[in-house]
């Protein structure tokens, strides 16, 4: 797995976004995969010290106050003050912390975490007897069984051998993704929109968006999301729900 693909699993089970079959390959796959069981680890250890900053900073604000307001005397009755002063300041605290997570835009990554999966293959697998065609047949084969990388590499040589055949460019996008390598995914994306009398334009639009927020794109990432919710299709609601995380 590339270093986008772990962080994006370890993102999605500690979201707990796995159905319970991939959250049992997920811990299977921590027994001898190190990456992935030292991305979880890290992970883990930062949402932990974030946590803990937090309360240390909240206690630091509570001890501010009452410095501010009563000094270091010890004056009669002060407990009951002091709780006062720290309800007041956990109520205010608390409703600027629903405030902030209610408004505040998820960033690029939780965005593309939470949207971005590869598309499923409809192509059917068949014996044949044509070079090309089986050709074809073997790369839609690695890409079911998300070998990318292989799958890609066969791609490449199908585009060249049956010019024409947009849905291979689509796949060979996929597949970059896949691999890490969205500028490339782009280049056949673009090929797809720009050839726009076939059945997989609205898809690689969807998915070129996506590279451009994986990639701080944000402006034109925007206007794509926005042509997609105005057109509507498909992707019209989640195009909305991403405009409205960015916002």
């Amino acid at each position: 797995m590339t270093t986008d693909q772990i962080e994006n699993l370890v993102h999605r089970y500690l979201n707990n976004e796995l159905n319970p079959q991939e959250i049992k390959e997920f811990e299977q796959e921590l027994l001898h995969n190190k990456a992935l069981a030292d991305e979880l680890k890290l992970t883990r250890d930062i949402e932990k010290a974030v946590n803990d900053d937090e309360a240390t900073a909240f206690r630091e604000q509570l001890e501010a106050i009452h410095q501010k307001h009563y000094g270091k005397r010890k004056v009669i009755g002060m407990p009951i003050y002091w709780a006062a002063a720290a309800s007041i300041v956990l109520v205010l605290g608390l409703a600027y912390l629903f405030f902030f997570v209610m408004n505040h835009p998820m960033n690029d990554e939780k965005i593309f975490a939470q949207y971005y999966k590869p598309y499923e293959s409809t192509y059917s697998l068949r014996s044949v007897e044509n070079d090309s065609l089986k050709l074809m047949n073997d790369a839609f084969e690695y890409y079911d069984k998300k070998d990318y990388k292989s799958a890609l590499s066969l791609f490449k040589k199908c585009i060249v051998e049956i010019p024409g055949n947009l849905s291979l460019h689509f796949y060979a996008g996929i597949s970059c993704m896949e691999t890490g390598d969205y500028a490339g995914a782009l280049k056949y994306f673009d090929e797809v929109i720009a050839q726009n009398s076939n059945l997989l334009v609205e898809q690689a639009a969807w998915y070129k968006a996506l590279c451009l927020l994986k990639m701080k794109k944000d402006a034109e990432a925007k206007t794509m999301f926005k042509q997609m919710a105005a057109k509507g299709g498909y992707y019209k609601q989640k195009a909305e729900e991403i405009l409205k995380e960015m916002n």
